[in-house]
């Protein structure tokens, strides 16, 4: 079913700060991270419906894509820089834009991604449209009183436009509510879920304080893959019985290496079915554990040893895992991801030992065959199968190949 065009009246009546009407229940944002190699994806994905995701964000800012987004029935999301609160303090240095005035840059770049107009500090090369503004990974050591000058343009010119941080996961809560008892201003704030130290609460609300110490502001998460979903145990939203009022959906289309590795090729497929109807049946379904990867180049070939666990960590009912495969892809664009063009399967799914090594070879007529230079060239794919037939998530690991 394609999606109706997105007007503010189908969002209902709660009001935010004295301006955004939120969607009841919650809501999704679909984070797309992309280069001149794959422009388009986030054109692509509008092509389809995607329940519950009224935001779309383009990899690029001033994305001519927000046309195609708009067109489709989605709103268009947009990203100030990182140091955008020192420019609200007038500070031409620690805001880092190229600008006599700082504040003007901000306001004139804001007007940009909203309105698509130019001023005399901005040369805006986009149609403008967006309607949801975040800032990733801010620099909490600048003053509350810039951001606060940022947050009050955006509220005075455009009210019906949230705005709001995402954290990184080292940040997260903590630096948020600091920033917020300092007296910073925000709709709505978002801490990443990466997989690794620090990450992933589990069991636990990490806004729940903040929740009630700041009734007007919407909290939320930022998995960036299945890891990160099935490992925090709160990612869920209250429209779905869960606590969060948004969950930023990032980096769908894999590029490159911006989850870290190894990557998630079903991200696409789990994360949609998340966004739909809030399904983590695949949290259930058999996990593959690769701890192995590396940067350094290869020239011999690999020995990868693999962990098959029945289902992610504190998930029941657990799946029986039944099989284990894995599979090879090698390329000149194996970092775009498994389906990018000139990328070839060398070695189709093939039968691994479950909890144990493989090895993939390396050579001119091996599973791994593209010199890498500076990118990597070589994919590694594996998953395990439930005893239902059913598979698991998918991972895969990128390799740099030399010595062919």
């Amino acid at each position: 079913m394609k999606l109706i065009p997105i007007t503010l009246a189908a969002f209902g009546a709660f009001v935010v700060n004295g301006g955004y009407p939120w969607p009841a229940g919650g809501f999704n944002v679909a984070f797309f991270y992309e280069d001149s190699f794959d422009v388009g994806a986030a054109t692509t994905y509008v092509a389809t419906s995607h329940p519950n995701v009224p935001f779309v964000l383009p990899g690029n800012s001033e994305s001519s894509q927000n046309t195609a987004i708009i067109a489709a029935g989605y709103r268009a999301a947009s990203g100030l820089p990182y140091y955008v609160a020192w420019c609200g303090t007038g500070n031409t240095v620690n805001c880092l834009a190229d600008t006599t005035n700082s504040i003007a840059w901000v306001e004139q770049y804001i007007d940009c991604l909203v309105r698509g107009t130019s001023g005399s500090q901005v040369t805006c090369t986009g149609p403008g449209g967006t309607s949801f503004l975040y800032v990733n990974e801010p620099d909490l050591t600048a003053p509350t009183s810039g951001w606060n000058v940022v947050y009050n343009y955006v509220h005075s010119h455009y009210p019906n436009v949230p705005f709001g941080p995402i954290l990184s996961s080292s940040d997260g809560v903590p630096g948020a509510s600091t920033y917020l008892a300092a007296g910073a201003r925000m709709d709505y704030a978002i801490e990443e879920q990466f997989v690794g130290p620090g990450c992933c609460s589990g069991s636990t609300d990490d806004w729940a304080a903040d929740r009630i110490a700041y009734p007007g502001v919407k909290f939320g998460e930022m998995p960036v893959s299945t890891a990160a979903l099935c490992t925090n145990h709160q990612l869920e939203l209250k429209t779905f019985g869960g606590v969060d009022d948004i969950e930023i959906i990032w980096n769908i289309n894999l590029y490159g290496q911006y989850s870290g590795l190894p990557l998630d090729a079903d991200w696409g497929t789990n994360s949609n079915a998340f966004t739909s109807t809030g399904d983590k049946s695949i949290c259930v379904l058999p996990q593959v554990y690769f701890a192995g990867s590396t940067n350094t180049p290869q020239t011999s070939n690999i020995s990868l040893s693999v962990t098959d666990n029945n289902a992610w960590p504190g998930w029941t009912p657990a799946s029986t895992v039944s099989t284990c495969q894995y599979q090879v892809i090698s390329g000149p664009n194996a970092v775009y991801g498994v389906g990018a063009s000139g990328n070839v399967v060398t070695q189709a799914w093939t039968s691994r030992t479950c909890n144990s090594s493989f090895t993939v070879t390396v050579g001119a007529s091996g599973n791994c065959r593209n010199d890498s230079g500076a990118t990597q060239t070589c994919i590694v794919e594996m998953r395990s199968q439930a005893a239902n037939g059913s598979y698991g998530d998918t991972i895969y690991t990128l390799y740099y190949i030399a010595g062919i």
